[in-house]
């Protein structure tokens, strides 16, 4: 999907998909984030000069960090298993 403001890209690795999001903000600057499969974000804090440069750098923390970094967030691993309760 892309827009002037926007664009995204699904990035498939080891049966894992997520997607790399490039939003302009007001300041004409680019946000990069990567959305995991339960809509988990993991959002940059620095801005890119364009939508290529971050989606190139999401794309390279993926390839460097593993796919399964962004896939899936450690702290919610409980909603893969729906047989497992809580215990209080």
């Amino acid at each position: 999907m892309a827009t002037d403001n926007f664009i995204s890209k699904e990035v498939s690795q080891d049966g894992m998909t997520v997607r790399v999001e490039a939003e302009r903000t007001g300041a004409g600057a680019w946000m990069l984030r990567v959305v995991g499969r339960r809509g988990q974000i993991s959002q940059w804090t620095e801005f890119f000069a364009s939508s290529t440069e971050a989606l190139t750098t999401g794309l390279t923390a993926i390839r460097y960090e593993g796919i399964e970094d962004f896939y899936d967030d450690p702290v919610f691993r409980y909603l893969q298993d729906d047989k497992q309760t809580l215990q209080h």
